[in-house]
């Protein structure tokens, strides 16, 4: 679930649908793949729970693999397009202000 939503928060999020277009897939990335594009794997996690069951929450452990053929000078507006979304803020030397971040807690 976590994967499916961080996948659907990106194409969703103008940054990284500039840099991508709708070049975000879970788990793997197709056999041909188009670049520059992003894959977001969920490592590790479990879900909460309590006498009702699942409450729908999720502790994760996400890996996002950024992929481009031009070099890495040119994965840096990239990671710092997916750095903001899912961390909530800006690069510090960027000067913007932060961000709501989709996701409760995250971690760079």
């Amino acid at each position: 679930m976590i994967v499916t939503t961080m996948v659907n928060l990106a194409l969703a999020d103008p940054a990284c649908a500039a840099l991508v277009a709708d070049r975000v897939y879970p788990r793997q990335m197709p056999d041909a793949p188009t670049f520059p594009l992003a894959v977001i794997t969920k490592v590790y996690g479990r879900g909460e729970t309590d006498q009702a069951g699942a409450v729908e929450l999720e502790e994760a452990r996400v890996q996002i693999d950024l992929y481009t053929v031009d070099g890495y000078a040119s994965l840096t507006p990239l990671r710092r397009a997916f750095r903001q979304l899912f961390h909530g803020r800006a690069h510090p030397r960027e000067g913007s202000p932060p961000n709501p971040c989709a996701i409760p807690r995250a971690t760079c």
